[in-house]
């Protein structure tokens, strides 16, 4: 969760999806009626089991920058 509101009805989330190999970002609460399962961005993101991952996070303004090795 990043830029959560105090009772964190806003927010913007990182997700990470293994079974489908993607990451996405979302903001919620969805203002297009979208499903929750339905994410903003989304990129190809393989990640395999039993192996730590790396996550790095820039965060510039408006502007989010996500890295995974």
């Amino acid at each position: 969760m990043l830029r959560g509101s105090e009772d964190y009805s806003r927010y913007y989330a990182i997700k990470f999806e293994p079974k489908m190999n993607r990451l996405g970002f979302d903001r919620l609460p969805r203002h297009d009626g979208c499903l929750h399962t339905e994410v903003d961005v989304e990129r190809y993101c393989p990640l395999a089991l039993n192996v730590k991952h790396h996550l790095s996070l820039i965060l510039e303004g408006s502007v989010y920058a996500v890295f995974v090795e």
